[in-house]
Parts: C-alpha cells; sequence; structure tokens
C-alpha cells in the first residue's frame, strides 16, 4: 500500500480560517490502483473518497502550528503518521498580488523566510481559477534548491487567463510501515493570484499601464463603434499591445451604451456613459453618448406622413433639402467627453 498527500486538489475551495485542505490517496503497491474501501481519518475526522480525484478528502480547521495525526485502516492493518503544520509560509516577492505577464515571458518567482530542517523543502506550483495545476505539467510540488530564494518560470509554461502561484513550505514525512514512498506531507502555502496574457515578449515584461485610443465616442442610433484597449508593457521587446480581447469592458449604464467583451459599443438610447477597460488592477476609461439628430419642423405639417411618398415633387425636394441640413448638423453634434486612467 502507498500513501501520499497531494499537493493541488481540483475542486477543492477553503472557507473561513485557518482551514486546510486535506488530500489522502491510497493505493496498491504493486498495480498502482487507488483503494477506494479504506478507513482515513486525521485529528479524528473522517475523510469520504472522492471517486472523480481518486482520494480521500476534506477540509479541517488548523491553527498555525497544529498537530497533525493521520490514521489509514485497510484491511485489518493500521498505518499512521505524525506532523505539525508551518506556523507561516514564505512571504512572496515575485509575483505581486494581481501582477499582469506575458505567456511568451520567463520569469523569477522570488521569496524569502522559507524554513529549513530535515524533510522539509520549498515547494512551488501554479494552479488556474478551479485549481487544476498549469505548471508544472506534472502537477505535483516543484522543489526548489536547498536555501533558494528564486525559481524561473520559462515562456509558454503558463497559458493564458487567471493564474495562482503558490509557494510554501513543505514538509514530507516517511511512513516507515507503509510501502516505499509512502508518506505524510504538511504544506503551509502563500497564494498570488496574476493574470496570464500573450503580451510582448522578453523577460519579465509586465504591464505597467491601460490606454483606450478615443478620448470620446459621440454614436449615432443603429450603429457601432470598435474600442480599443492598448496595454503599456516594460521589460518587453515592444513597449505596447492591443488587448482589446483579454481586458474586462464595463459601461457605467448599459441601458444606454452597451459594450461587448472585445469593446464594441453599441448606442441603445441617449445619454452619457463611461466605459472601462480592466485589467489585473490597471483601468482606463472613455465617455461614450448617443447623440440625437437635430430635427426642421415647418408649421402647419403633417409629420405623421412619409413626404416622400405623400407630398408633390416640390415639396419632396424641400424635404430632401431639409434631410441634408439635419445630416450636416447631425454630425456637427458637440459631445464632449474625459478620457481618464488609473492604476489601484
Amino acid at each position: 500500500m502507498v500513501l501520499t498527500v497531494p499537493p493541488n486538489l481540483p475542486g477543492l475551495q477553503l472557507s473561513g480560517t485557518n482551514n486546510t485542505a486535506l488530500s489522502v490517496r491510497v493505493s496498491d503497491s504493486s498495480t498502482s490502483n487507488p483503494i477506494a474501501n479504506a478507513s482515513v481519518t486525521i485529528n479524528a475526522v473522517a475523510l469520504p473518497y472522492n471517486a472523480a480525484n481518486q482520494d480521500f478528502e476534506s477540509q479541517i480547521t488548523l491553527p498555525p502550528g497544529g498537530a497533525v495525526d493521520l490514521e489509514v485502516i485497510v484491511g485489518g492493518s493500521r498505518y499512521s503518521a505524525t506532523g505539525n503544520q508551518f506556523a507561516l509560509p514564505p512571504t512572496v516577492a515575485i509575483p505581486q498580488p494581481n501582477a499582469v505577464w506575458s505567456n511568451q515571458s520567463s520569469y523569477n518567482l522570488s521569496w524569502s523566510g522559507a524554513a529549513a530542517g530535515t524533510n522539509i523543502f520549498t515547494g512551488v506550483l501554479v494552479i488556474d481559477a478551479v485549481g487544476n495545476a498549469v505548471w508544472p505539467t506534472s502537477g505535483g510540488l516543484l522543489t526548489a534548491p536547498a536555501g533558494s530564494t528564486t525559481l524561473t518560470i520559462p515562456s509558454g509554461a503558463l497559458g493564458s487567463g487567471s493564474r495562482t502561484v503558490l509557494i510554501g513550505n513543505v514538509l514530507a514525512t516517511p511512513m516507515s510501515s507503509a510501502a516505499s514512498g509512502s508518506g505524510l506531507a504538511l504544506a503551509n502555502m502563500a497564494a498570488s493570484p496574476i493574470n496570464v496574457i500573450n503580451g510582448p515578449a522578453g523577460t519579465g515584461a509586465a504591464l505597467q499601464g491601460l490606454s483606450i485610443g478615443s478620448a470620446g465616442t459621440a454614436l449615432l442610433a443603429g450603429s457601432t463603434r470598435q474600442l480599443t484597449a492598448t496595454g503599456i508593457f516594460s521589460g518587453g521587446s515592444v513597449a505596447s499591445q492591443d488587448l482589446s480581447s483579454q481586458v474586462s469592458w464595463t459601461s457605467s449604464d448599459p441601458s444606454r451604451v452597451s459594450v461587448s467583451a472585445t469593446g464594441l459599443l453599441s448606442p441603445i438610447s441617449a445619454g452619457p456613459v463611461t466605459i472601462t477597460a480592466s485589467l489585473g488592477g490597471f483601468h482606463a476609461s472613455t465617455g461614450a453618448n448617443l447623440c440625437q439628430p437635430l430635427r426642421h419642423h415647418q408649421a402647419g405639417a403633417d409629420h405623421r406622413r412619409d413626404p416622400v411618398d405623400a407630398q408633390p415633387r416640390l415639396q419632396r425636394a424641400a424635404y430632401l433639402w431639409r434631410h441634408l441640413v439635419v445630416v450636416e448638423r447631425q454630425a456637427r453634434v458637440p459631445c464632449l467627453f474625459r478620457t481618464r486612467q488609473r492604476t489601484l
């Protein structure tokens, strides 16, 4: 029998204070097949079996430095291990929370305050928004060399989307009574969420700000307008890049002007709105407004009827001339906006 504690728990979400995710995998040492009928407890809390992940999972409240007692019973045989959770995880210097990285660049992770001792090492893992391992692709923790405080993530390793970088202290306690490779692993991980985009290449390329090309957008009824959000980068091979399809677009009043996921504006009703593009703590805004055309009225005229169909030719020519004036004046409708950029 082999007992392992996988470091990543897909779909297992923690809530509350001092909660600790638990996962124990019990498998046959000769066939590697999972054993689902084992009895698994940690600190006297029974862990139910998760058939999808082929392990026993749960969560418990465990204060910093708290004791962990693992007991597994299979076929009348008892296996156990004990350990203590770390009081604190390492302090992550890089990446900063909500940093925006480029998938085309490599990055050096950096941390301090890692624990040291027998069977203790620093583990690194990058997961996606639902907890699946992204890097390393094996799904297990990548062990940093003893005493090191940096580790490089190669270019192309992170894909694109929301990611969380986990860096933590890990204690691996062997279980002498079980098969080789069995053990209890305790990890106290620090988490730093980042956004990964398909941005410009270059070692350490990082987003420094956003801008929207238009200083204000006057919209006509029935028309659409495409906005462009440009990312300003440092450390890359280019200084800026179109991020219109990677930012989050919002309208301050979608009942007046709506904006699509790619920045396409569609006017609905008259009135000013603010359109904002956001990514990784950076924001840029611009104004938009549906400008109504000016109308000319002739005293005594019946405007409920179409003059082109119902009026004599002379009146029709006068109507067409007035219509041209309306179009010309409509194009001159003043719509003033302010563009602003800010960083949280």
